[in-house]
């Protein structure tokens, strides 16, 4: 079995246009989530998003594939290319696997029947960055990490050198909007003071906010990143997966599937305990309650952080997000405070602490995922030894 090391980021989102900026920004508890820009969806009750601030305009008149989606995603990928210092002459055991929405992420196409071909998302990307080896699109609605557990998997057993990982939000336009909202999902109440729109895991939670954005990894086989020197963030040392089987909208109440699968994340990273939990923290009371339950279920502590209060939900970035700031934390040995009040109490006896110092110095940290149709997910991070 291969070691699988991350050695490139790249980031687009509310909080910078580049991973370091926005790194900053996060470690400085920066909120990108603000009054939105241009029309705001008032028959929604919704004013508030983490959106870019970038103009994309002239970077969709070269692809094919027209939406922010794929203009956040070239800039994204570009970025985690030049920061793994990976050369791209040679491609054939290099794989491009990206996560969308399968919404708003194809729009104004010259071919219009593509806009209704998700795969070819994924292969507008492989076209302007030669990747030659495998290239796919999974439909990741609320940041299942799918793409993930693959790429992983496919450099563990030899199958690829290296994967680059993208996840790409769609625009948080009037459909996605009145979608969330219909799903009773989105914070209709905190209009007027958007660095409150987002509590994860806080008792006064009022649902989610939405934000735009995408994440690139660079996913390679240690010896192959060690032979060239490229800069290493972090270790991928487990990756495990589960299904509720229980509702499609919502988690288990007792939050099983999850628990299995931190559980599984464990046993196959061979550890007992991980130093940080950079958990999904939708703020979303019924989703963070089942998500604490799960972590209180196999840890008698942990620290829980999550970035979503300054990025917004990205939806099929935020898990790429999660990871990058997970390795982020790794590789600088830090990581921002928790924007919450009044946290969530689940059991006195197996308390769950949030994290209120960027004192930690994390060298494990947890990332987890649930997404919907009870999909749910652990991937654990380790500095490199």
């Amino acid at each position: 079995m291969k070691r699988v090391v991350i050695s490139g980021g790249g980031l687009v989102c509310g909080l910078g246009n580049n991973l370091q900026t926005a790194w900053q920004a996060l470690t400085q508890g920066v909120s990108g989530v603000k009054r939105f820009p241009g029309a705001s969806f008032s028959e929604e009750g919704v004013q508030i998003a983490a959106i870019p601030s970038l103009d994309t305009t002239k970077l969709l008149e070269e692809l094919t594939v027209k939406s922010k989606a794929a203009a956040y995603s070239m800039l994204a990928v570009q970025e985690a290319l030049e920061t793994s210092q990976l050369p791209m002459e040679n491609t054939d055991s290099t794989s491009l696997l990206a996560e969308i929405t399968g919404q708003n992420t194809h729009s104004g196409n010259k071919l219009s029947g593509l806009k209704r071909i998700f795969h070819s998302f994924g292969s507008q990307l492989a076209l302007n960055f030669k990747v030659r080896g495998r290239v796919q699109t999974f439909i990741s609605p609320f940041g299942e990490m799918n793409a993930l557990g693959e790429a992983f998997n496919a450099i563990k057993w030899g199958e690829q050198d290296r994967v680059i990982l993208v996840g790409a939000s769609p625009e948080v336009d009037q459909d996605l909007v009145r979608s969330f909202v219909n799903l009773g999902f989105l914070n209709t109440e905190e209009n007027a003071r958007p660095e409150f729109g987002f509590q994860p895991y806080g008792e006064h939670a009022k649902g989610t906010v939405l934000g735009e954005g995408a994440a690139c990894l660079v996913l390679e086989e240690l010896e192959s990143a060690q032979k060239r020197s490229a800069p290493i963030l972090a270790e991928v040392v487990s990756y495990a997966s589960s299904n509720d089987a229980a509702f499609l909208t919502k988690p288990s109440e007792e939050a099983e599937g999850l628990t299995r699968a931190i559980t599984q994340a464990l046993e196959r990273a061979g550890l007992s305990n991980v130093d940080l939990v950079v958990g999904e923290g939708t703020s979303i009371p019924e989703r963070d309650r089942a998500e604490l339950i799960a972590i209180k279920n196999v840890f008698s502590n942990a620290k829980v952080t999550s970035s979503k209060p300054s990025t917004g939900h990205t939806l099929s970035a935020s898990s790429a997000m999660q990871i990058l700031f997970a390795a982020k934390a790794v590789s600088d040995k830090a990581f921002p405070i928790l924007n919450v009040n009044k946290p969530l109490k689940i059991d006195s006896k197996h308390p769950v602490e949030y994290l209120e110092t960027d004192q930690l110095k994390p060298q494990s940290v947890l990332v987890t995922s649930m997404g919907l149709g009870g999909h749910n997910s652990s991937l654990i991070l380790k500095m490199l030894n």
